[in-house]
């Protein structure tokens, strides 16, 4: 039953990214959300430039207060106390968080997960930890120990 979940939102997303490579051959340079739920997008959700904060996931940004210009960028595979989050379990955790969760408390900047990662690895991974309680709960479950015990031992 999960897995056919996340085949449907995989699935989902990849029709979503198929409509938005039609609207760029076609001239029409509107951006279109990776993650766009059935209705409109939130104010909050959105970047200073219009374009919804998720249409960047996955995309590159050369700082996480700014975005310097859009580069294709790949999610690198990462583990923590032995589990191992794959690349398209990241890219969903963060579209997940970006689209349900970011809007209501819109503090952070413009960057795909590896710039999080490299800057700030515990906020990584309370966004993963968050963006999997939607979409991968057992997952969230697992690596919440791994939060949790950061949080208790930060300084």
């Amino acid at each position: 039953m999960k897995g056919s979940a996340v085949a449907a939102e995989e699935a989902r997303r990849l029709k979503q990214e198929v409509e938005l490579l039609k609207a760029q051959l076609a001239g029409n340079a509107s951006p279109i959300s990776h993650t766009a739920s059935t209705g409109p997008t939130p104010k909050l959700g959105e970047r200073e430039s219009g374009l919804p904060i998720n249409a960047v996931v996955g995309e590159g940004a050369r700082s996480l207060n700014s975005l310097a210009g859009l580069v294709a960028t790949d999610t690198l595979q990462r583990s923590v106390d032995g589990l191992n989050v794959f690349p398209w379990q990241i890219d969903l955790a963060f579209s997940t968080f970006y689209r349900d969760i970011h809007p209501f408390l819109p503090f952070l900047g413009d960057a795909p997960p590896n710039a999080f990662y490299d800057r700030e690895p515990f906020l990584f991974w309370v966004i993963c930890c968050l963006g999997f309680r939607f979409t991968l709960p057992d997952l969230s479950k697992k690596l919440a120990s791994h939060v949790t015990m950061d949080a208790l031992l930060a300084p």
